[in-house]
Order: structure tokens, then C-alpha cells, then sequence
């Protein structure tokens, strides 16, 4: 990255979801249980109850939800929807008859701007006012779009990066983007 943005991030880091570049002076917040966990950050922290809180403005999210635990129904929904040589992970989850059918939607959301960096990793943008992968996180549509990176492992956990900025720090989008894909 180039040295005169290097002062605008910092690393947000926590024991169950990793780490992730951040604009620097920003507020997080972690949950986690056993489907998973969910790193939030926000300029100015989630307000007075994280666990439900709805973000409308700048934010970053990183979210993990495992294939092996309550977090499947999580993960099959992002496999639906990114990673077709998942499709029996899909089914099988579909087939325990917890969740219905149409919770699993297979292929893209129609507004999405989707770039396959390899068959576990993609990276996406939402739009701005619409419904996609970046919304699918805590992170609601509002008049910025949100940009994000998913990748899936062997075990079928999915991580999902979510990155919503404001106008003047969106140059950094793609430097956080960048950190979370492995070398």
C-alpha cells in the first residue's frame, strides 16, 4: 500500500475471528458462539446493544460461520450463492429439513458485482440502496455500497468480509479487501 496510507489503518484483531484492517481510531466488537463469530467495527462503536445492532453507516464486519455446527445454515446460504462445486454441502443441509428450500437460493444476488479470485475465494460489491452479500451481514443498504471479499474452506466454514466506507476513506477499500487473501 502506498506509505501515506499506512497511518489511516490499524489492525483489529480478536481471538476467534482473526484480524482486519480498519481506519484507524475506530471502535469493535465481538460475538461468538458455537456457530461461529462475528468481528464488528464502526467509527463510532454498535450503540447501546451490540448483539442486535443494524449498521447503516460506515462499518467492517467479518463473520465466520462453521460448516460442522449451527453456522451450516449460514455457510450453505453463502455456498448457494458463490460456490456451486458446493452444491451437495447445500443439499445436505437443505436435505435435515430444518430450513427450507427457498432459504438457499443458488447463484448471485441479481445486483451484485461478483469476481471469482479462485473456487474458494470471491470478491463482491453491493450496490448502493440494494439487497446482496453485503447484506446478508449486519451491515443494511444505505446510499454507500459495500464491498467484501468470501472464502470457504475445506471444512465448509465460510468467511465473509464486509467493508462499507465513507466517501473519503473509500480508497482504502481495497487495501483491507487485499490483506485478508492469503499469499
Amino acid at each position: 500500500m502506498p506509505a501515506q496510507l499506512a497511518p489511516r489503518l490499524a489492525w483489529y484483531a480478536s481471538n476467534t475471528t482473526g484480524g482486519v484492517l480498519a481506519p484507524r481510531g475506530w471502535r469493535c466488537f465481538e460475538l461468538y458462539g458455537s456457530n461461529g463469530s462475528v468481528l464488528m467495527l464502526s467509527p463510532t462503536g454498535l450503540g447501546a446493544d451490540p448483539f442486535s445492532a443494524k449498521l447503516i453507516g460506515p462499518a467492517i464486519q467479518v463473520s465466520i460461520s462453521l460448516g460442522d455446527t449451527s453456522g451450516r445454515f449460514e455457510a450453505a446460504r453463502i455456498a448457494a450463492r458463490l460456490f456451486p462445486d458446493r452444491k451437495a454441502f447445500v443439499e445436505s443441509v437443505i436435505a435435515e429439513g430444518i430450513a427450507p428450500r427457498r432459504q438457499f437460493p443458488f447463484g448471485p444476488y441479481p445486483h451484485d458485482r461478483i469476481l471469482r479470485i479462485n473456487r474458494n475465494y470471491v470478491t463482491f460489491e453491493t450496490p448502493a440502496h440494494r439487497e446482496g452479500l453485503g447484506t446478508m451481514t449486519r451491515l443494511r443498504p444505505s446510499a454507500d455500497p459495500i464491498n467484501g471479499l468470501v472464502w470457504m474452506d475445506a471444512d465448509n466454514n465460510a468467511t465473509m468480509l464486509a467493508v462499507r466506507l465513507a466517501p473519503a476513506q473509500r480508497n482504502l477499500v481495497n487495501y483491507i479487501i487485499a490483506a485478508m487473501i492469503p499469499r
